[in-house]
């Protein structure tokens, strides 16, 4: 590798709990140009793909991208005349690379501090397009205190995949999901959901409308209410924005659908609402009327105006949806355990000896606090596993790796919990459901210790632990302490549900009423 290509080598899927360099990114971003010039680039083939689905899925900052790189080499010397000459040097020396935003991340990724790349795609002459990047680098100095660098970078579209830096070839370089090429080609292109929701997220921070984009036609939507794409005036009723996300009508929303009850909400708002149709909760007036369609339905949110599905979401579920609704359906089963299912788990754990028997004259609450089981610890670890864990790498997050349970903080947060796990075994300690979660929640929360800079302008904004971390580490505590007592007899139908989720490739749960949604 030439010396020049060295310094291109850019390392990341490091933990947070090293010293560390994180980078975030933020796209799109007008950096100072006007509106006028900003030029979204399209998602890839829109046309043969589903609406995107589930904003939030991955976390409250689930929609952020970061780089975590290792931090190889100690804080410079403290601020000085020399080495700010020193710093300018190393910039001139950037520019005069051929990719010399790939010399600069390479060079100061691997001192502890942050990164905040902004960046836009911009018409900046006639017909020819630039990708525009902004950087802002803060590295930790020797003593306290830190040095902050600021630059700009206007690479020519057609000069954009040159730019991608090389592998290290030696096992530890950059993973090729973690670069920073990688991290932005990501974005740009919108190649997965969470970076489509990303961009949309941030569009919506700068109040600009998102584009229109010719998604793959749903007949089971569109043919239940009436599409208006073309600028008209509508009714009164329709009101000046779409009822659910306020999006004006036409500036905008994507298109208007009126419902058969005559309100309107945009059709990305209407999709949602017609994948989690369900069945039940009619009123008593709804059932005198006869207004059960006998199919899952779905209602208008203003009026609550009942609309049967024409086609059971579970029968049209394409393949680039299968994997986010796979794991839809079992955290909607998760539910439906701790919620309607929980009793009777705590039932089968005195069946199986795992507790004492409940006199007969408790209620439901009384049940929880006074049921207390041991840790069985073999049984829990394997349960962790094929619950949890299981559940959470079904959710795609468009890089496998940047799901919390393959990452080495998720794994870490797995070691602690089990160890925890053994260590009340051997304790003999007895806990009650809403015991054990509090205490599993609490072990969670000390088993990270994340190795970041504490000043809040030095973190340039970036966050203090990984996207999904922190939902991801909520859910495994919580359902660490739930496997506790699942006994064997309590346990038996979800792990037959899971396995059949586990083996099967396509959407058989369709008449699954364990995770049925209610309209």
């Amino acid at each position: 590798m030439s010396t020049s290509q060295a310094d291109l080598l850019f390392y990341g899927n490091a933990s947070i709990q090293q010293p560390n360099h994180i980078t975030r990114y933020i796209y799109p971003a007008l950096l100072g140009y006007p509106y006028e010039y900003m030029r979204m680039q399209r998602p890839e083939n829109p046309e043969n793909r589903t609406r995107p689905q589930g904003p939030g899925s991955w976390g409250e900052d689930g929609h952020t991208y970061l780089t975590i790189s290792p931090a190889t080499l100690p804080p410079p010397a403290s601020p000085s005349a020399h080495e700010s000459v020193s710093a300018a040097a190393e910039r001139e020396k950037d520019h005069e690379h051929a990719n010399p935003l790939g010399r600069a991340m390479a060079r100061v990724s691997r001192y502890i501090g942050n990164t905040l790349l902004e960046t836009g795609k911009f018409e900046l002459e006639k017909d020819v397009l630039f990708f525009c990047v902004r950087r802002t680098t803060v590295v930790l100095v020797r003593g306290g205190g830190w040095l902050k660098e600021r630059d700009f970078y206007a690479i020519r579209a057609t000069e954009w995949r040159s730019m991608r830096p090389p592998d290290a070839g030696d096992g530890q370089g950059q993973a090729r999901h973690d670069g920073w090429w990688e991290r932005l080609q990501a974005l740009y292109s919108a190649g997965s959901d969470r970076a489509f929701w990303s961009a949309r997220e941030n569009l919506s921070t700068l109040g600009l409308p998102a584009p229109i984009l010719p998604w793959r036609w749903r007949g089971d939507v569109e043919e239940a209410v009436t599409v208006i794409r073309e600028k008209v005036e509508l009714e009164e009723r329709a009101g000046d924005g779409c009822m659910v996300c306020s999006m004006k009508w036409f500036d905008e929303s994507d298109h208007v659908c009126r419902l058969k009850c005559g309100h309107c909400m945009c059709i990305e708002c209407l999709t949602t609402i017609v994948d989690f149709a369900g069945r039940g909760n009619f009123t008593p007036e709804e059932e005198a009327a006869g207004k059960d369609p006998g199919v899952k339905f779905w209602r208008c949110p203003l009026c609550k105006d009942i609309n049967g599905v024409l086609r059971d979401r579970a029968d049209i579920i394409a393949p680039d949806e299968l994997p986010w609704w796979k794991w839809k359906i079992c955290m909607r089963r998760l539910e439906k355990e701790a919620k309607d299912y929980w009793l009777f788990r705590l039932a089968a754990c005195a069946e199986d000896r795992w507790s004492a028997a409940m006199p007969d004259d408790m209620d439901h609450n009384q049940i929880q606090v006074a049921m207390r089981v041991r840790i069985h610890y073999d049984d829990a670890v394997e349960l962790m596993e094929t619950i949890p864990i299981f559940v959470q790498k079904l959710l795609p997050f468009g890089f496998v790796e940047d799901n919390p349970a393959y990452t080495e903080d998720g794994i870490s947060l797995k070691g602690a919990l089990q160890r925890e796990l053994l260590r009340l075994q051997e304790s003999q300690k007895e806990f009650n459901t809403q015991e054990l979660i509090r205490h599993m929640s609490k072990m969670a929360k000390r088993a990270m210790f994340p190795a970041v800079l504490q000043d809040r302008e030095a973190r340039l904004g970036n966050p203090i632990l990984p996207p999904g971390y922190s939902d991801y580490s909520k859910f495994l505590a919580e359902w660490t302490a739930r496997v506790c007592f699942l006994s064997p007899r309590g346990r038996s139908d979800l792990l037959g549900f899971l396995q059949k989720m586990r083996d099967e490739d396509w959407a058989w749960w369709k008449d699954e009423r364990d995770v049925f949604f209610n309209p």
